[in-house]
């Protein structure tokens, strides 16, 4: 595992985070998956925000790419496309 992802974040860090977050109006986990919205649920208590939970709808299994971090940044796009699609057809966008 990579050192720079187990170590736990500074302070300045958190501090950095909590002040992009206050400044974000929403954040929203585009995810089905229960072990995410656990992960997130940790997050969220730690730093102090609130976020929900939207359903993208997408087919994962369409989308490929031989470079995990290319696949990973397309599935994404992909679904921030889908649920921000969702938001603007019910005016909430």
């Amino acid at each position: 595992m990579d050192a720079r992802i187990s170590q736990a974040p500074s302070e300045k860090l958190k501090s950095e985070f909590k002040d992009m977050i206050a400044a974000s109006p929403q954040i929203i986990l585009g995810t089905q998956s229960s072990s995410r919205r656990a992960i997130m649920d940790e997050l969220a208590q730690e730093y102090g925000f609130q976020y929900t939970c939207q359903v993208a709808g997408i087919d994962e299994e369409a989308i490929r790419h031989p470079e995990p971090p290319h696949l990973v940044l397309m599935l994404a796009r992909a679904k921030a496309e889908a649920i921000l699609a969702k938001l603007a057809a019910s005016g909430m966008v």
